[in-house]
């Protein structure tokens, strides 16, 4: 019998918890559909004042008035949302995600390996970000959540290969995290914390931002530790079902 047939629980983190993560990977599309929706609500005044800009905005987007002033609003509006989770979440890969997007759309445009009308930039940012969606749920699929008799064990992840062990005995509370979505979706995250206070994956709190601590220590003037951690898919049981039934089996001995 394999190790993980002794496991008393085990599961991956929902399609839920994900979902914030599968909205900024479609931001390219998001931003775009935004954008038109915006256009469409915006008064006929301000339409007529706007369309002065159009030489402009042909010269930058090789594309006619509306459509390039709804091209470069995506642009704007996906960079802005990337920009705020990155400081937020202190998590850049959505926010080159993006803007290699655009530049991946450009370049075919450009090249003219493709026609430059906006239907056509329509479907290759659908296209794009069906890619990242889907990388985005291979990346959830990878990991996968052990409760073993005497150790809790995480596996998972792409060119970061994560795979963490706590024993049980050393655990002497249980956090159950449930954001909003966990309400209405029926998830949380689960982190066990150990004897000294820190559970699967600690942070450090710099200037009211949360940097997470990879095996190094952090040495930054102004900041402390803190016992408090973000959830992540990598450093705590993230996302599942069924949480309080988790929460029995890293308790009991």
């Amino acid at each position: 019998m394999s190790r993980h047939d002794e496991a008393v629980w085990k599961d991956k983190p929902t399609v839920f918890s994900f979902l914030g993560v599968y909205l900024l990977y479609s931001l390219p599309l998001l931003s775009l559909v935004l954008a038109h929706l915006l256009w469409l609500g915006l008064p006929v005044e301000f339409k007529t004042q706007l369309q002065t800009l159009s030489p402009i905005l042909l010269w930058i987007t090789m594309l006619h008035f509306p459509s390039s002033l709804i091209y470069v609003s995506a642009f704007l509006i996906s960079t802005a949302l990337g920009v705020l989770n990155w400081i937020v979440r202190v998590d850049l890969k959505p926010l080159v995600f993006t803007l290699g997007g655009f530049v991946v759309v450009e370049a075919t445009r450009r090249l003219s390996i493709v026609p430059g009308d906006f239907n056509t930039l329509i479907l290759l940012f659908l296209a794009y970000s069906l890619i990242g969606v889907l990388g985005v749920d291979l990346y959830r699929r990878s990991f996968t959540y052990y409760v073993f008799p005497d150790t809790i064990v995480i596996k998972g992840g792409f060119v970061n290969k994560w795979e963490r062990v706590v024993r049980k005995d050393f655990v002497s509370d249980v956090v159950v995290i449930v954001p909003f979505l966990g309400h209405l979706f029926g998830y949380a995250h689960i982190l066990p914390v150990t004897q000294s206070q820190i559970g699967l994956g600690d942070t450090f709190s710099l200037s009211g931002v949360s940097v997470e601590k990879r095996g190094v220590g952090v040495l930054v003037g102004g900041g402390k530790r803190v016992v408090g951690v973000e959830p992540r898919p990598w450093n705590c049981i993230f996302g599942v079902r069924n949480y309080n039934d988790v929460k029995r089996a890293i308790l009991e001995r």
